[in-house]
Formats: C-alpha cells, structure tokens, sequence
C-alpha cells in the first residue's frame, strides 16, 4: 500500500501501522477470542516493544514484527508476520507491505490453511474494507458467459445450416 495524501503522510507512517482489521471468509464482526477467528494485526518492534498508534517513524525502512492485538498480554508473544513501513525523506510518498504466516494463523484458530478462502483487509485510517485475497466468482462468471456466447452462436449457425 502507498499513499501520498498530504493528511496520511503527516502521520509518519502511524496511519500504516494502527486500526487494522483482518477478516476471513466474508465474516467481518469483531472476534475477541483469537480462536474465534479473524485477525487484529499489532505492530512490536523487533526488541519487543508495542508499537504505539501514534508512533512517528523517521525517514526509512522499518520493520515490524505482527502479532494479534488480543493476546498482547501472553507472556510469549506468537509472531505472524511482519510489516517494513517506508517514510520517503522527501514526502511525497510513504509505502507499506506486510506478510501473514496464514499456516500459523489457521493453526491457532483450529483450522485449516485452506479453510481461510476469502481474505479481506481493513485500513481504518484509509478507508474502507478491501479483498487481498480469495476466490472471486467473478472469474468463472467470465468464462461461462463466454462459452455460453460462443455456444449460442454454434447453435444459431447450425440451425440455418450454416458452416460452423
């Protein structure tokens, strides 16, 4: 993700790193128990340290360790990915892309890799929910309007008596 809105990049890479929400399967209501399902990534640092939403990140790279927001209070934090912010000294462009161990993630919630089918993200500070991942129906619906259109004309064809 990269933005080069003048509100977003005033934050120094604070909106990239707070109010984010992970949902699987199509099923967006907030979970509080991870087992539950979905995802409420929180950003520590690499030594540990809770990243803190208001957090002002000098001009870079930085990288952050994720974890869920719900257990911030085990003792062992279980790390699920990590996220590199980049804040461009000039300002006219900060980026942000991050990794999810879903293997993990699945496993912790009791399920299976394969049983998260649709993956949706949520970028509070940027707006609304999006799909990064998942099986769209709109792909199948292309190809059998397709063939349906080519069958229809074979058909129309054959039926004048026509070469096909």
């Amino acid at each position: 993700m990269a933005t080069t809105m003048p509100e977003h990049l005033n934050s120094w890479g604070g909106d990239f790193l707070a109010d984010i929400e992970i949902a699987f399967n199509g099923d967006r209501e907030y979970k509080s128990f991870f087992e539950e399902g979905n995802f409420y990534p929180h950003m520590i640092t690499e030594d540990g340290y809770s990243v803190n939403e208001y957090t002002k990140l000098e001009p870079g790279i930085h990288t952050f360790l994720i974890c869920d927001g719900r257990t911030l209070g085990d003792p062992e934090k279980q790390i699920f990915g990590t996220m590199k912010v980049k804040i461009d000294g000039d300002r006219l462009c900060d980026e942000m892309e991050f990794d999810l161990d879903l293997k993990a993630i699945a496993e912790r919630q009791g399920c299976t890799v394969n049983e998260l089918r649709t993956i949706e993200a949520r970028f509070g500070r940027f707006g609304d929910w999006i799909t990064i991942s998942g099986a769209s129906s709109g792909a199948l619906l292309g190809v059998t309007l397709c063939c349906g259109v080519t069958a229809g004309v074979l058909f129309q064809r054959r039926k004048r008596g026509g070469a096909v």
